[in-house]
């Protein structure tokens, strides 16, 4: 067990937002249009309301130089912080690979962190609940923009480029690790090693929905609602990204509510249909080696 460290909200009041906790669209990352692997570069899912899954490919040759497909980086608003859930799986028709799974704020800084599965039915997949087990007592607590990634054993979140500064430091594979790493204070520069297992996954999420600019209520329009609360939380300081900070700067304030108004009435387009045979129901096998 580690101190304590407690993530707060400033004191803002907590918004519920509307998001049902399963069902929504999935996103797939594009061929030849791979995800980033840091937040200045992250895929940005395009679509509207709810977002039940990420279906993506991490085929990093270590032997080739200059290749660096080993993490992908998505940006994601979590509306249902409570029911918070993300679930790597490995797609269908293809073998499981050994996953670690990553939380960040939306400024850069860790937040949760997953190597193996914790119930021990998923083997080596990774599972990220809203709250770590770790006794840090960090929680997904307020909604947001987050940037959700994921990698392959064992290419961990390093805050110092070139030199081992973990964001993380997790004591067991199945531990639901808090960023209580020796940079567990800095925002993700790095990944140590920078390469790690590859495969097919699939995400699966709960609590999430697309990230449409100015859509506060993860509705897939942006309108009324929406400027409501941003005048509802005006001059409240948050969490960067938190609540109704879309600046996002930690305050609500005129550069939320201009964000608002220059997408007024807009509205996110649905994702792209998925190819026959995908399902979310679908189950997929783990490997079952430690690690």
């Amino acid at each position: 067990m580690r101190a304590g460290l407690k993530w707060t909200t400033g004191g803002a009041v907590l918004v519920v937002i509307a998001c049902a906790a399963i069902a929504g669209p999935e996103w797939e990352e594009p061929p030849g249009n791979d995800a980033g692997k840091f937040p200045n570069d992250a895929q940005i899912p395009v679509g509207g309301g709810n977002m039940a899954a990420i279906k993506g490919i991490l085929q990093g040759d270590p032997l080739a130089l200059g290749s660096s497909d080993f993490q992908d980086m998505y940006k994601i608003r979590i509306c249902d912080p409570v029911n918070f859930r993300a679930e790597a799986k490995a797609q269908i028709g293809f073998p499981a690979f050994n996953t670690q799974l990553w939380l960040f704020r939306a400024d850069g800084r860790g937040m949760l962190a997953n190597d193996d599965d914790t119930s021990g039915m998923g083997g080596t997949l990774s599972v990220l609940p809203n709250t770590a087990n770790d006794g840090t007592g960090v929680t997904v607590t307020a909604p947001g923009i987050y940037y959700l990634a994921i990698s392959g054993f064992n290419s961990d979140a390093d805050a110092d480029p070139g030199i081992s500064f973990p964001i993380f430091n997790a004591l067991t594979f199945t531990e639901v690790s808090g960023p209580d790493g020796a940079g567990g204070s800095f925002p993700i520069v790095d990944w140590e090693p920078a390469a790690g297992a590859t495969g097919r996954y699939r995400i699966l999420l709960r609590g999430v929905a697309f990230c449409c600019p100015g859509d506060i209520t993860c509705d897939g329009m942006v309108d009324v609602d929406d400027l409501n609360e941003v005048l509802s939380q005006w001059g409240n300081v948050v969490t960067v990204g938190t609540f109704a900070d879309i600046s996002p700067d930690g305050v609500i304030d005129v550069d939320d509510l201009n964000e608002v108004l220059s997408n007024w009435g807009s509205s996110c387009p649905p994702p792209a249909p998925l190819g026959v045979g995908d399902s979310l129901d679908a189950s997929a096998s783990a490997l079952q080696h430690p690690g």
